[in-house]
């Protein structure tokens, strides 16, 4: 299709979603670093362009904020496979990038409750990359506040699961660096 039609927005972000699916898959036990670190690699190329140069249809607001959401989703894939390789600073790297975007989202939007879920798991994925950098005081830190704020999100909404879900593991992780 992109090679129909280049300029298709539309086009270029199937690209980017068939890469992310080849990526996950390459994330997934037993590792394929190597699958893992083209597919990611590719698929965040292959969505900033699409970003970049929205076409007509990719202007309305719905639109934008779903084409930033997938950059987001693909630069947290980016830094699983540097993870999974080893390279824990460029996966820091690409987890602020991955925050910074969501920081925007959820000032143009604070009242979003699937944005503070997205928070939440990210700074999961911060605490677990700084315990697996032997940063384990930042980690706990991280959790803690990561507790806070899930734990003040399931009172909001005592029905959201994701919420509770997170509320717990995070629980668990911090009662269980308490006990080592």
């Amino acid at each position: 299709m992109i090679a129909i039609s280049p300029s298709k927005t539309k086009y270029r972000r199937e690209l980017g979603y068939a890469e992310s699916n080849l990526c996950s898959i390459a994330l997934r036990q037993p590792y394929d670093r190597s699958g893992a670190m083209q597919h990611c690699a590719t698929a965040l190329a292959v969505t900033k362009a699409a970003a970049s140069h929205p076409d007509g249809e990719s202007y309305n607001p719905d639109t934008r904020k779903s084409i930033d959401s997938d950059v987001m989703n693909c630069f947290g894939n980016m830094a699983d496979a540097y993870k999974i390789s080893g390279a824990m600073a460029k996966a820091l790297a690409e987890r602020q990038i991955e925050l910074a975007i969501l920081n925007r989202q959820l000032a143009a939007d604070p009242n979003n409750m699937d944005l503070k879920d997205t928070w939440i798991a990210l700074q999961i994925a911060f605490a677990e990359l700084y315990r697996d950098s032997g940063r384990d005081d930042v980690a706990r830190t991280t959790l803690a506040n990561a507790f806070i704020s899930a734990d003040a999100l399931h009172r909001f909404d005592p029905n959201n699961r994701r919420s509770k879900q997170q509320r717990d593991y995070i629980a668990n992780e911090l009662k269980e660096w308490r006990s080592q």
